[in-house]
């Protein structure tokens, strides 16, 4: 999923340099930056954007027909909630 991302989403690769950088220097595990990746891939395709670019209400919208009309997503990546450096711009 997140290689479609790579491939059909403008600036999605920079959002990966950007979590990887993040996650180094916080000591997370290559598999925590993977499933991050694909959880944002499955966004970034939903609405052909850069989860960078989406607003507060676009990223409810989606938690919401993730919720409601697909079984994509892990409960548990509902309820995950944005530290204060990953929210999305408004």
């Amino acid at each position: 999923m997140a290689e479609r991302a790579f491939s059909d989403v403008k600036d999605f690769s920079h959002l990966q340099t950007k979590l990887e950088q993040s996650f180094s220097i916080n000591g997370k595990a290559k598999s925590t930056l993977n499933n991050y990746l694909r959880c944002l891939a499955h966004l970034a395709l939903h609405y052909n954007r850069s989860p960078e670019k989406l607003s507060v209400e676009h990223v409810q919208n989606y938690l919401y027909h993730c919720q409601n009309f697909t079984k994509h997503l892990p409960r548990v990546s509902l309820n995950t909630p944005f530290s204060d450096s990953e929210q999305p711009t408004k």
